[in-house]
């Protein structure tokens, strides 16, 4: 018998010896999918953890960045990561920097509680004086008023409207598609770790009906 058959032969013996180790298996390990609730708790644990975030307030590119690292080393994979975090606001943009100051994290905690309102804010430092209009509305104690007017009031509404016929505000009144908050950022991973879990479900059901 050749030496190439006796290392064939020895390497199909210990093939079939670790097939049949209790767990044992060929293929790759099986990824790590969280539920809802794992998902959840992960996010809330990071958040609650980061002295440089406003609870309830405008979430950072650098805070995803870091919670990505955090999904990454408990094995939870989140898929295209890259697409996540163009659609968050960037540490430097002008945004970001006038809502982390003292009064603008006290003034974000006012306004945190309207819906589209960090897309309110966004659309207006695009617009021209818009920059100025927001470093003003920080600095005023009532200059929360204004954004629940645009906000909830149907006037303010049409406000949007309007302010989308100018330079810069195009789509004033629709949302940005970007991604400001803790609960976004959630609801955006826990619908790509669903796709995960459908898929993971039906492989399950597959190799159930070989068997």
């Amino acid at each position: 018998m050749s030496r190439f058959c006796i290392v064939a032969r020895s390497l199909l013996v210990a093939l079939v010896c670790l097939a049949a180790l209790p767990g044992a298996s060929l293929g790759a390990k099986k990824e790590k999918i969280p539920t809802r609730e794992q998902l959840q708790r992960a996010v809330d644990r990071f958040f609650n953890g980061r002295a440089d975030y406003e609870p309830g307030g405008l979430i950072l590119r650098s805070h995803v960045e870091a919670l990505l690292e955090d999904l990454q080393r408990r094995g939870w994979k989140v898929p295209y990561p890259r697409t996540i975090l163009v659609r968050t606001v960037q540490d430097d943009e002008y945004l970001a920097e006038k809502l982390y100051t003292p009064r603008g994290r006290k003034f974000m905690r006012r306004v945190a509680k309207y819906e589209h309102a960090f897309d309110i804010l966004d659309r207006l430092t695009k617009i021209p004086d818009g920059k100025k209009i927001l470093a003003r509305l920080v600095r005023e104690p009532g200059g929360s008023r204004l954004i629940k007017y645009l906000a909830t009031d149907k006037g303010g509404k049409n406000l949007r409207r309007m302010l989308a016929r100018v330079p810069g505000g195009k789509n004033f009144a629709e949302p940005t598609g970007r991604i400001y908050t803790k609960e976004q950022l959630l609801e955006e991973l826990d619908k790509r770790f669903e796709k995960k879990r459908r898929a993971a479900r039906g492989h399950a059901s597959r190799s159930k009906r070989r068997r």
